[in-house]
């Protein structure tokens, strides 16, 4: 097949995937009522109205303020929670630690549609359902599990000496 052939198909493969996501954005551009008559034609006039509509309705400053807040907290709790575990279950190896990171590992393979219901259940039992802290900690819930999957593998790569170094030169155990 020459070159010509595949830069065909793929081009045409681009597109079939591409145009549905054309059409959308340029419907965007539509009122209502034109884009239910004719949703395949170029709007008829160019409108930012729909934007400044969505804008208002879904409250989008309020909405940014809490995606940044729900993530600065949770990746941050997950990082310290995830680093301070792994660390203290790998430089402390005793039974307790063993299982303890069997039991996390573990829990990686739970799929999240089995503990969708009861953590709802739960969440409305604490009354925080529909808050932000209950994004948060089901947000560390979910994640840190795999965080301290990836933490683990770091500290074990890390070479104890290193850390006796460290001590050496006057760095406290923190």
């Amino acid at each position: 097949m020459s070159n010509l052939a595949i830069f065909i198909a793929v081009f045409a493969a681009a597109f079939i995937f591409i145009s549905p996501l054309l059409i959308m954005f340029l419907n965007t551009f539509k009122p209502l009522n034109e884009i239910v008559a004719f949703p395949l034609r170029l709007p008829s006039e160019w409108s930012l109205s729909n934007y400044a509509a969505a804008w208002e309705k879904l409250d989008m400053l309020n909405t940014m303020k809490n995606t940044v807040f729900i993530s600065i907290f949770a990746v941050s709790g997950i990082i310290i929670l995830a680093a301070m575990t792994a660390y203290w279950s790998e430089r402390h190896p005793t039974i307790f630690s063993g299982i303890f990171s069997r039991a996390i590992q573990f829990s990686v393979l739970i799929p999240f549609a089995t503990i969708m219901i009861p953590l709802v259940k739960v969440m409305k039992f604490l009354h925080i359902n529909n808050t932000i802290p209950s994004v948060v900690l089901t947000y560390w819930g979910i994640g840190l599990a795999f965080a301290f999957f990836l933490f683990q593998s770091g500290v074990k790569s890390l070479p104890v000496e290193l850390e006796e170094a460290a001590r050496i030169d006057g760095c406290g155990h923190v």
